[in-house]
């Protein structure tokens, strides 16, 4: 994970020490942990690596070096004043774990070269783009201006159901995929159907 400037083990190992401090209210356990856990990431920050070490991994290092201390700080305070601590609360809150776990798909995605979205759904925005003219969007704006003349609710809805039958791009499921999609130039190309000409 080094390989990618990865500060999931960091975030980690804070959140096992914020648990110590929060589910078991265990300021000993707390310390004993972060003796052996967080003490490398300072050591880390105040070793002078040289060359080593790029100006970004620097501010990283430093930046982890100053949430242990703030960390540390914690521990010496009763459990209600800690608990009033803004940087308590981030550590604290509930969805913390849930984002732990993005950060560590992120991370995978990351290290493996993975891509976060499907080669499918890369490949029918492909075929998307090329179909998606400026029409379907004229179409859409069209709809919304019938909507503040007063048209019939009925019509309207069939209208923005249905706005062109011919086009694919224009179908109500396939304009989720094409929304940030480019519009394609059909000044001289024309698509002709191979069955009926």
């Amino acid at each position: 994970m080094g390989k990618v400037l990865s500060s999931l083990e960091f975030e980690l190992r804070m959140q096992e020490f914020f648990n110590f401090l929060h589910k078991s209210n265990d300021s000993v356990g707390a310390m004993r942990y972060a003796q052996k856990n967080l003490v490398k990431f300072v050591q880390s920050a105040m070793t002078d690596q040289g060359a080593k070490l790029t100006l970004e991994e620097k501010s990283q290092l430093n930046a982890q070096m100053d949430e242990v201390i703030k960390a540390m700080g914690l521990i010496g305070y009763p459990s209600s004043l800690r608990e009033q601590n803004a940087e308590y609360k981030r550590w604290t809150r509930s969805g913390r774990w849930e984002d732990l776990a993005t950060q560590f798909e992120s991370e995978v995605f990351a290290l493996y070269g993975l891509q976060t979205h499907s080669l499918v759904t890369q490949t029918l925005q492909t075929g998307i783009s090329v179909l998606k003219t400026s029409l379907c969007e004229d179409k859409a704006e069209d709809e919304l201006l019938s909507i503040t003349r007063g048209q019939n609710d009925a019509e309207m809805m069939d209208d923005v159901v249905h706005p062109n039958g011919k086009c694919p791009a224009c179908d109500p499921k396939i304009r989720q995929l094409s929304g940030d999609l480019p519009n394609s130039l059909h000044t001289l190309t024309q698509l002709s159907c191979s069955l009926t000409g």
